[in-house]
C-alpha cells in the first residue's frame, strides 16, 4: 500500500499527477483492465471529491484513455458542483424512473475521454439504491467501455451501507485529512475495508501542514 501527501502549499496538479503515476505502478500486473477504483475517506469533508475529480481528469488526459467518474455519495453528493452542473439526472432519478442499464443512464461528456454519472438527487438512505441489481448491472455493463471507472464513495465511518460501493470496486484509495482524522479512526476505517476483503490500493494524506510523524506511516 502506497501513501501520497497532498499539502495546501504545493501544486495540486503536480500531486494528482504523482498519485496517477503511483496508482499505475501499483496496478501494473496486479489486475487486468478495465479497473473500478473507489475513492473514500474515514469521515466527511476530507477531500474525496477533489481527489476523485482531479484523478479522473488526469487519467482522461492520457492518450486515448476513456474514464468514467461516478458520484456514488448519494446522501451528500458534490461532484456536480465541481463541474458546474445540476445533480439531476443521475443515479437516483434514473432508478426512480425505472430506466434499465445500458441505453438510458445519463452519462455526460465533460472533456476528452472523460464522462460523468451524477447522483441524480440525494437520498437519506442510499443503501437501497446501491443494492439495486440495476446499479450493479450498470457497473458491469460499462466496464468494457472504459479503461478506468472512478467512484466517489461515501465515507467508511458514515451512513449505513457505506461499504456497499467499495465492495463493488476492484480497489480503493483511502483519503485521510491530516489533523482531522485520528490515527485510531483511520485504523478502524482500514480494518472495516479489509474485513470485507476490499483491496486498499493506497492512502492519500490530504492537507498536510506539518512534517509527517513516523508512527503514521507505521499504522496506515
Amino acid at each position: 500500500m502506497t501513501a501520497l501527501i497532498i499539502s495546501p502549499g504545493n501544486n495540486l496538479q503536480d500531486e494528482i499527477d504523482l498519485l496517477k503515476d503511483r496508482a499505475r505502478i501499483c496496478l501494473n500486473g496486479r489486475v487486468s483492465r478495465p479497473h473500478v477504483l473507489g475513492i473514500t475517506s474515514c469521515q466527511r469533508g476530507e477531500g474525496v471529491t477533489t481527489v476523485a475529480a482531479n484523478l479522473a481528469v488526469a487519467l482522461a488526459q492520457e492518450g486515448n484513455n476513456r474514464v468514467l467518474l461516478v458520484d456514488g455519495n448519494l446522501a451528500h453528493p458534490s461532484l456536480h458542483k465541481v463541474f458546474g452542473t445540476k445533480e439531476v439526472p443521475g443515479i437516483i432519478s434514473s432508478l426512480g424512473e425505472r430506466y434499465r442499464y445500458g441505453g438510458h443512464w445519463p452519462v455526460f461528456p465533460v472533456g476528452n475521454g472523460l464522462r460523468i454519472l451524477l447522483s441524480g438527487g440525494r437520498i437519506d438512505r442510499p443503501e437501497r439504491i446501491l443494492r439495486d441489481p440495476q446499479f450493479k448491472g450498470f457497473i458491469e455493463y460499462v466496464k468494457p467501455k472504459y479503461q478506468t471507472i472512478i467512484i466517489d464513495c461515501p465515507p467508511v465511518m458514515g451512513d449505513r451501507g457505506s461499504l456497499i460501493l467499495p465492495s463493488l470496486c476492484d480497489s480503493i484509495i483511502l483519503v485521510v485529512e491530516a489533523g482531522k482524522a485520528k490515527v485510531e479512526v483511520a485504523q478502524r476505517a482500514k480494518a472495516l475495508l479489509e474485513e470485507r476483503g476490499i483491496d486498499i490500493l493506497g492512502v492519500v494524506l490530504n492537507k498536510r501542514k506539518q512534517p509527517i510523524p513516523g508512527f503514521i506511516y507505521r499504522h496506515i
